[in-house]
């Protein structure tokens, strides 16, 4: 409720988009999906990739009355600051993707309340806007009585409206999944969540090794 970052144990992503120049109000009609891709190796660090989309609704009839504000340009452009809160200590791997200007790193890396940012400037056109991000996250995975234990949250951007989010986790080879937390479908060594978030989503997945 108050937006503050959250600080639970185990693996953490939070995205959170600024409307930026050039001036307009397209956030308010520019929806966004995530799907976090989570993989552990044998020591229990996780190569975790956030692939972010905007479909910008600025040229359709639910956007007319925003095209008629006069600092609103006609072009129908977001200028979206993109900042992707991680685990504290977390390491970039890659960036990619973007919208009329091609992207292939971050603005900066700071910390934040204890959480690792990327920030990242996006030219967001009407349509389709993609962009992923990868880092390494050291050792998100606990021993717990003879099984390991890797804890997600999803933390929810404060203020933003339920929005479409998948998480696919997949253990290391030879693993074999255990038990995980309510709405996750197994498939060998993957296990993936499909889900609206109107809320933080938190999500565990406990395994054995040979």
């Amino acid at each position: 409720w108050d937006g503050s970052v959250r600080q639970d144990a185990g693996d953490y992503v939070e995205a959170v988009d600024a409307n930026v120049a050039p001036t307009s109000k397209y956030n308010l009609v520019t929806h966004r999906t995530q799907d976090m891709q989570v993989e552990i190796d044998g020591a229990g660090n996780a190569t975790d990739t956030l692939n972010l989309t905007w479909d910008n609704r600025a040229n359709q009839p639910e956007a007319s009355a925003l095209r008629k504000l006069r600092y609103t340009g006609t072009d129908g452009i977001l200028g979206d600051y993109l900042r992707v809160l991680t685990v504290d200590q977390s390491s970039l791997q890659a960036v990619s993707g973007g919208g009329l200007v091609k992207v292939n790193g971050v603005e900066e890396i700071s910390s934040e309340t204890g959480r690792t940012a990327y920030g990242l400037f996006l030219i967001e056109p009407p349509g389709l806007t993609s962009v992923a991000v990868s880092w390494f996250s050291p050792h998100p995975v606990v021993t717990d009585n003879g099984t390991y234990l890797y804890r997600l949250t999803v933390q929810k951007e404060a203020g933003r409206t339920a929005e479409p989010l998948s998480v696919t986790v997949t253990v290391p080879a030879g693993a074999k999944v255990l038990a995980t937390s309510p709405g996750m479908a197994v498939n060998g060594r993957t296990v993936t969540l499909h889900t609206t978030a109107a809320v933080d989503v938190q999500v565990w997945v406990r395994y054995s090794l040979p």
